[in-house]
């Protein structure tokens, strides 16, 4: 399993600038998981990026990501980023 699936009270998470991938099953089942702060200039490839597969990181949160303010389109528009757009805010 993913390094935080199933940590059912894990409410934030901050991502080191130096991340590049996050695994599928990373964040699954974290239901508490309230955002997500991405300190990477270039978004994150996701371990699977089809959104109706439970390989999906984030396939069941609803948390918010907040990533560097130059780079919020650049993750809007990314693989598997982009289905949570709408979740995606500036840092600032």
């Amino acid at each position: 399993m993913g390094c935080f699936s199933h940590c059912t009270s894990l409410r934030y998470a901050i991502l080191p600038d130096t991340l590049t991938h996050i695994g599928s099953y990373c964040f699954y089942n974290t239901p508490a998981l309230e955002w997500v702060k991405c300190l990477a200039t270039v978004p994150p490839t996701l371990g699977n990026t089809d959104p109706s597969n439970n390989a999906f990181p984030f396939r069941n949160s609803t948390c918010n990501f907040y990533v560097p303010d130059a780079v919020i389109n650049d993750y809007k528009a990314a693989a598997g980023w982009s289905s949570m757009a709408s979740r995606i805010f500036p840092m600032s």
